[in-house]
């Protein structure tokens, strides 16, 4: 940095200023208070050392630095460490201009390097939205503009491979693309928020909130409008997941959810680690709701803080709720919900493996829904915080088994609804016609792969060998989705060998 002065007195000065920030850079240093699993740490040595504090998803973040932009980068950077496709989100609620380009934004970083590839989403102080990035290691910036708006404004990126795509939000809500581009980032990457005060002797500070790292095809929300605001946070295959609000119950809910479009048959599950005590009806589980009203039909089947196991759920909409107890036991445990049409069955296991029927119930659903991770603490005035891990939704359906005079040739069946985004492969399972395909353990399989789904969401396995194996006499087959959450099953089909 000394070369920045314009005589020799100049550079005189911000030496000395250099040494004796060094002397207390690592007091600064130490004031960086983040949860884990984030961690704040500047990027390129500022000549000012950064500082973070927070909770899970807020923080207030001093920063030095030049800039993010060049060939290098000196920042202050809160992060976490994530693998595969992602989207970040967070709401800059004001930053202060040590700089007219002072900003403050998402970030998914390709490594810690000053001149690392990366995505940046950024509101600044006086000049606008802009999506930032850098191709490639040791590149030059490119930026797009985007609007010429000030704090308080939402920024968000989304990671698919190796394309990013940057968007603009007033209420975090409606989502306008800023740009896109095709990012050297790696199968792992540094995903968070970064600031920088654009001046290399003044900080700014950045307070931004509602900070959340999901899988891309995911969103987390607040349903009804508790008094305290829930937040949702996705690391190292967990959600943690921060939530008040009255209740799920009644003709109304009040909410924190997880969710991603889905439609037709579905099978959701998740093990819920813990469930923070507010109430004994503090309760977290998996989801189907028609739609993000407050009175919305819904199924819901949920581990509580002190009530057990439920099958609960809204037949009608703005009806009342009903109810199914499960058993008495507590957290860790796995819940499940099937849609077989408009037939929701309730499952429970401790191990994710044999399953019991909590209770089953005809609920007039629309076809597209909303699928997900719900969770309310019971309490209007205090929050409960539950740990949710193995989430998984698939809705593979088996549409056909194509067949001649020798028997079955193959399988058409109907792509699970997150194909695109957690799925990694296919398999078929075989059992005996009279077994319960959601406990017993299968005849024989066959892992297909993830074959190319065709304009109308359908996948086509031909395997005669498979079935032509098998001794005559009567089946069914499931499809199982396996995927980034576990392994999600379709409903069976009955065939003859």
């Amino acid at each position: 940095m000394l070369h920045r002065g314009r005589c020799g007195r100049a550079v005189q000065t911000a030496w000395l200023t250099l040494v004796i920030l060094a002397a207390v850079g690592s007091t600064a240093g130490a004031q960086t208070n983040v949860p884990a699993p984030w961690v704040g740490s500047d990027i390129g040595a500022p000549v000012i050392p950064g500082k973070a504090t927070g909770n899970s998803s807020s923080f207030t973040i001093t920063a030095g630095g030049t800039d993010i932009w060049g060939t290098a980068d000196h920042f202050q950077f809160v992060y976490q460490r994530v693998t595969g496709d992602i989207d970040v989100r967070a709401r800059v609620q004001g930053i202060s201009a040590a700089s007219a380009w002072s900003k403050a934004g998402v970030m998914i970083r390709a490594t810690l390097d000053p001149s690392s590839a990366h995505a940046y989403m950024l509101v600044s102080a006086a000049k606008g939205a802009a999506f930032q990035r850098r191709p490639a290691a040791g590149s030059l910036s490119e930026n797009t503009s985007g609007a010429l708006v000030a704090p308080p404004q939402w920024v968000r990126l989304v990671r698919a491979g190796a394309a990013v795509t940057a968007y603009l939000s007033a209420d975090g809500s409606t989502w306008t693309a800023v740009g896109s581009a095709t990012i050297a980032l790696g199968s792992a990457a540094y995903v968070g928020i970064a600031v920088t005060s654009h001046n290399e002797f003044t900080p700014t500070t950045a307070v931004v909130s509602n900070v959340s790292i999901l899988p891309k095809g995911q969103t987390a929300r607040d349903i009804g409008s508790p008094a305290l605001a829930g937040t949702t946070s996705y690391g190292a295959g967990t959600y943690t997941i921060t939530a008040a609000g009255r209740d799920i119950w009644d003709t109304a809910d009040q909410f924190q959810f997880l969710f991603q479009p889905a439609a037709g048959d579905i099978d959701v599950r998740a093990h819920v680690s813990s469930i923070g005590y507010a109430d004994q009806w503090s309760k977290a589980g998996v989801m189907i709701r028609e739609s993000l009203n407050a009175g919305s039909r819904h199924a819901f089947a949920l581990a509580s803080a002190g009530r057990g196991y439920a099958f609960q759920r809204r037949v009608t909409t703005n009806g009342l709720s009903e109810h199914t107890a499960g058993p008495a036991s507590a957290p860790p445990g796995w819940v499940r919900l099937t849609r077989v049409g408009n037939v929701f069955t309730a499952y429970v296991s401790a191990d994710g493996q044999a399953w019991q029927v909590i209770g089953s119930d005809s609920i007039a659903m629309a076809s597209a829904v909303y699928v997900g991770i719900a969770a309310t603490s019971h309490n209007a005035t205090a929050y409960s915080r539950s740990t949710v891990d193995g989430f998984s939704v698939s809705a593979p359906g088996v549409t056909q088994i194509p067949s001649d005079s020798t028997g079955p040739k193959g399988v058409v069946f109907q792509a699970s609804a997150d194909n695109a985004t957690l799925v990694h492969s296919y398999r078929l399972d075989v059992f005996a016609a009279s077994a319960d395909s959601a406990t017993a353990a299968p005849i024989t399989t066959l892992d297909v792969g993830k074959p190319a789904a065709d304009a109308n969401n359908e996948i086509t396995v031909t395997v005669p060998d498979f079935f032509s194996a098998l001794p005559a006499g009567a089946y069914q087959l499931t499809v199982d989705a396996i995927g980034d959450h576990g392994i999600g099953r379709s409903a069976p089909i009955p065939f003859t060998r």
